[in-house]
């Protein structure tokens, strides 16, 4: 035997359903047939509410009792007192013979009101109420009151059961609530973090109603937060690998994707990861001048993290020197990488684990050389020059060419200053044996002011002053 399955009641109480209120309405006005016929509709779908049948039950009593009402009302208007003279009893019966047609006329007339229009009537006012519960099934439906929808299609399913239209709307309203249902539980999956399980939920909604309202901009949104919920998780794996360089790009995706994203995290490790990869650099390349520029490139994205850490600065200005020098140095620009060098070296004399001190020994006389060429008897060039030599010599003490040329730098500029005094003999004694090595020292500046000074001398030195 088929297991009977009762049909869902009405989600809402009598009190608050449509028909209830169009029959309070209809009593106000004192239409109690109309009002009937709607507390009929009523009774179907709450078969339970005692209180609802009573009234029903009333309503169609007094609409049917009116008329007997009516009668016994005209019934008392001729009742005959006693001791009447007997031609006033017969003028009383014949009224009461035109009562008792006239009765018979108004009872034929219900008998035909009652078989022939109230039938009509009461049809009419059904299919009012009726008309009106699709009516109101189709506003709610407008609105998105799949519930209260669903309740007015179900009355009038109770009236005129199977009807497509109210079946339809059930099944549209019951399609509607579990689509809310599924978009309530991606949101409350999204509320908790289960970024994929959300999207997955939306795309289902999507798959079967591609206009729900604000899906399309919902999964996109998910779309990018699952996205860099993974990049996050890449860089995590590389960050617990060791993978310092693996971790770099990785974060500044996350940071592009959305630089809000667990902001102060992914810049922390972000910095971390920076000096990771430039520390070693500078202090394991040993001069390798490639290394060195990449450690300065990674310094340069921590400093932009935090550019007041006065430690990392400082380790950025050395690093960056030391490539200036570098570069200078292959190009032979040796006076370029002396002066980017010097502060390197008066910080760090182990900088680079020594190499800057083997690039300084080169570098020095080098810049010494260049500078003694085009002085052309420029004092400063020449006094720059004695001081390149003598760092030269710290490096390299006992070489001596290195402290031959230092010693006809000084002892030019000493003539020079002498020169300057108008102390002749003096700058003859300074330049003269300079001239006996090196006659074309200068390029034959020297020569030009040792013949100026034999000239102006009152005692001119005869070994270096010749006539």
């Amino acid at each position: 035997m088929a297991e009977h399955k009762e049909e869902p009641g009405p989600t809402v109480p009598y009190e608050q359903h449509p028909l209830y209120q169009a029959a309070r309405d209809d009593l106000a006005a004192g239409d109690e047939a109309t009002a009937a016929a709607k507390l009929k509709l009523l009774t179907a779908l709450y078969p339970k509410e005692q209180a609802l049948q009573d009234l029903a039950v009333r309503v169609e009593l007094k609409v049917a009792l009116a008329p007997s009402s009516a009668e016994a009302k005209s019934k008392e208007k001729v009742a005959v007192p006693h001791g009447q003279p007997t031609r006033g009893l017969r003028d009383l019966l014949l009224l009461l013979l035109v009562l008792v047609a006239g009765l018979a006329g108004v009872a034929f007339f219900i008998v035909s009101y009652n078989v022939m229009v109230r039938p009509v009537k009461e049809a009419r006012e059904t299919e009012v109420a009726l008309q009106s519960l699709l009516q109101a099934g189709q506003r709610r439906l407008e609105a998105g009151d799949w519930a209260g929808a669903r309740d007015s299609f179900e009355a009038f399913l109770q009236a005129m059961p199977g009807d497509p239209t109210a079946q339809a709307g059930i099944d549209y309203s019951r399609q509607r609530e579990a689509l809310d249902g599924q978009y309530a539980n991606a949101l409350a999956a999204e509320e908790a973090s289960d970024w994929q399980g959300a999207l997955q939920t939306l795309e289902a909604v999507r798959v079967q109603d591609p206009a729900y309202p604000g899906i399309a901009e919902r999964i996109a949104k998910l779309q990018d937060r699952v996205a860099i919920e993974a990049t996050w998780q890449e860089a995590q794996a590389l960050i617990q690998a060791g993978d310092w360089p693996g971790a770099i790009p990785a974060l500044i995706r996350v940071r592009s994707q959305d630089p809000e994203f667990r902001r102060t995290e992914v810049e922390e490790q972000l910095y971390q990861a920076y000096l990771a990869v430039a520390l070693p650099r500078l202090e394991q390349t040993n001069g390798n001048v490639d290394q060195v520029r990449q450690a300065v490139e990674y310094l340069d994205g921590a400093l932009a993290l935090r550019p007041t850490e006065e430690q990392y600065v400082e380790e950025r200005r050395l690093a960056t020197r030391f490539v200036t020098g570098a570069e200078a140095f292959a190009e032979q620009d040796w006076e370029a990488a002396v002066a980017a060098w010097e502060s390197v070296y008066e910080a760090r004399p182990d900088y680079q684990g020594g190499a800057l001190r083997d690039n300084l020994r080169q570098a020095y006389p080098q810049a010494a050389k260049q500078l003694i060429t085009r002085a052309n008897g420029s004092v400063g060039l020449l006094k720059q020059a004695s001081r390149y030599l003598a760092q030269a010599l710290a490096l390299d003490p006992g070489n001596g060419e290195l402290e031959e040329e230092r010693r006809l730098a000084t002892e030019f500029v000493a003539g020079a200053e002498a020169s300057a005094k108008e102390d002749w003999p003096a700058a003859v004694a300074h330049w003269g044996p300079i001239y006996q090595a090196r006659p074309d020292y200068q390029n034959g500046v020297l020569r030009t002011q040792l013949r100026e000074a034999c000239a102006k001398s009152l005692t001119p030195d005869p070994t270096f002053c010749k006539p």
